[in-house]
């Protein structure tokens, strides 16, 4: 089977409806006076477009880009009539804060190098990041595998930014929200620190 055909039957099963459905209501939540249409959210890692169209579709998130490091990802998106472009989370081209929110499921592999700056470059474009962790695909010994990988990632986030919150989705998934409005001190401190850093500390 064709790879985004089945992500997207991961995503309209229940699992994947309520990791969409902790997205939306996070943005729900913490969008303030803005109306929602309003809002300005990016995917990182925007895959088969299934997540977007559902955010879009069903709970009226209407100004939503999304980024992809892979080519035909960004066709297959483009073709489902998704703002979509080829782009790495790690270097993309907007500006300081251009997003209300960005969000990515399951983008963190336990890489120290890659996940902080993937972390950091979302802080930077956007006010508050969503991150959906977990790989809750695969079977119960590769996740539980996955979960050891990704432990640096919550360490890393628990010492280097101030305003966080960690929560279950289900048994398979946590939902990470961070938000970026911090002193400038504390600000440099998450940009410049390094995963390695945190290693180093244990």
């Amino acid at each position: 089977m064709n790879y985004f055909k089945m992500r997207d039957r991961d995503l309209m099963s229940g699992n994947g409806t309520k990791e969409i459905k902790a997205i939306f209501e996070e943005i729900d939540d913490a969008r303030t006076e803005k109306d929602l249409p309003k809002v300005k959210v990016l995917e990182v890692g925007a895959g088969c477009g299934m997540t977007m169209l559902r955010l879009k579709k069903e709970f009226g998130i209407v100004n939503i880009k999304g980024i992809d490091k892979d080519k035909k990802a960004v066709e297959y998106c483009q073709k489902r009539g998704l703002d979509v472009v080829e782009m790495f989370g790690s270097q993309t081209t907007f500006k300081d804060k251009e997003f209300d929110f960005v969000y990515g499921q399951h983008l963190l592999d336990g890489n120290i190098e890659r996940d902080s700056d993937l972390v950091n470059e979302a802080l930077r474009i956007g006010k508050k990041v969503i991150l959906v962790v977990g790989h809750g695909i695969y079977p119960k010994k590769q996740r539980m595998k996955l979960y050891k990988k990704l432990s640096p990632c919550r360490r890393w986030i628990k010492r280097n930014i101030v305003n966080y919150t960690i929560q279950g989705v289900d048994y398979r998934n946590d939902l990470i929200l961070l938000k970026s409005k911090q002193e400038k001190k504390k600000e440099k401190k998450y940009q410049t620190s390094t995963w390695g850093d945190d290693m180093n500390m244990r």
